[in-house]
């Protein structure tokens, strides 16, 4: 008897033949990837960003065009809830997304769909993006999020506060254990940091500070500005690179012209050069208002660089497995200012320490968290199948 392919469709406003950069693009496409090399069949619903790829070994329908900021989520979302009821998508496939928002479309036009809702930090985006708004219409949310969570067959948070913040509000709901983020241990990896550093030009004296993300509000860039001016102060060979791009980009520069000369903006870094950028570094800083479970962090370390985080999503988790993996901080210009003069100026950063941090992030390789989305899948998958009966007894 041929067993019948599983089924799995990913809902989320990126091109899966083009990916963006963001956490949750990244966190998606290791699913779709896992997903594929354990024998699944995968649609992705998702943006057109580029030309489609004929040799892909799973589906892609574009609903919509790929665009920056918040439009393109919203043009996203308004064509998914209009064509989802038309769309014809395997009955029996698990839908999988990584927002609550493009979850209430199948748990109101897809019912019968075993449903996994990855969850970070909800409704951070409405809150930090448009907090009169939510004042006023937070209700219309809550509302949305708890039809959701009675129609989800499994809630997946990526870090502790998300799953308390769910335990609290919604004990009914089918929460699993926690999965971080993971790291693509085959590109992130260490490697001797001479040699990153000579492959972009970076002098062996300089003292590298690395911000690696998107420069948009919530990653609180203007705070590790106003930190790296006290730091240049100090440590005349610091430098401040910020690899990424967004809608803030225009206002930083602004804003590091006081230290023009000190500050690079790189811009987006190409998939293949990220580790070097990575290994380069002496130290990876983040002070984010707001992050679930940030996979820079996990590939700053899988690259052997140490990590000046403020205390968001699984930051502390992750951190506090050596003093030597880096440091939590406050929210505070001077308080990270000094954490990160304590990394840049230290001169017993061996390749040995170097080494031991990349080594202890593979309990976040993508393989091993992985295993785990794929039992969650199975497993809403098995709660929507009817039970077999029992043969008829004859008479």
């Amino acid at each position: 008897m041929t067993q019948t392919l599983k089924q799995a469709v990913i809902a989320h406003p990126m091109d899966s033949f083009h990916p963006a950069s963001g956490g949750g693009i990244r966190y998606l496409m290791n699913l779709l990837r896992v997903l594929l090399d354990h024998g699944w069949g995968v649609t992705a619903i998702g943006a057109q960003a580029g030309a489609p790829n004929p040799a892909a070994s799973w589906t892609h329908i574009a609903i919509s065009h790929e665009a920056a900021h918040w439009t393109g989520w919203a043009g996203y979302l308004l064509n998914l809830y209009l064509r989802l009821p038309f769309l014809q998508i395997p009955a029996d496939a698990v839908v999988v997304t990584h927002r609550m928002d493009c979850m209430l479309a199948f748990v109101l036009f897809k019912p019968g769909q075993p449903k996994v809702m990855i969850s970070a930090t909800p409704a951070h985006f409405l809150r930090l993006s448009f907090p009169n708004l939510f004042a006023l219409f937070g209700w219309l949310y809550r509302l949305a999020e708890r039809i959701c969570v009675n129609g989800c067959d499994a809630i997946v948070p990526v870090d502790p506060a998300t799953r308390l913040y769910y335990t609290r509000r919604y004990p009914q709901a089918r929460l699993t254990a926690c999965v971080p983020s993971a790291v693509d241990l085959s590109h992130m990896h260490r490697l001797r940091q001479s040699e990153a550093r000579a492959a972009l030009n970076l002098p062996p004296e300089a003292r590298l500070v690395l911000f690696m993300g998107r420069l948009a509000p919530v990653k609180n860039i203007p705070l590790l500005l106003r930190a790296f001016a006290l730091v240049a102060q100090k440590v005349p060979e610091a430098r401040l690179w910020l690899a990424g791009h967004g809608e803030s980009g225009a206002m930083l520069k602004s804003l590091a012209a006081q230290c023009s000369d000190r500050i690079t903006f790189v811009g987006e870094v190409l998939p293949d050069q990220v580790a070097h950028y990575y290994a380069a570094a002496d130290v990876l800083a983040l002070c984010s208002l707001e992050e679930g479970s940030p996979t820079v962090i996990k590939e700053a370390l899988a690259c052997g660089t140490p990590v000046v985080s403020t205390d968001i999503g699984d930051a502390r988790q992750v951190l506090s497995a050596s003093p030597e993996m880096g440091r939590i901080v406050p929210a505070a210009e001077e308080a990270l200012a000094e954490a990160l003069i304590d990394f840049i100026t230290r001169e017993s950063d061996s390749e040995m320490a170097r080494e031991r941090r990349s080594q202890a992030m593979q309990a976040y390789s993508v393989e091993a968290t992985g295993a785990q989305l794929i039992q969650i899948c199975e497993e809403a998958l098995a709660r929507r199948q009817p039970q077999a009966r029992p043969d008829a007894v004859l008479r």
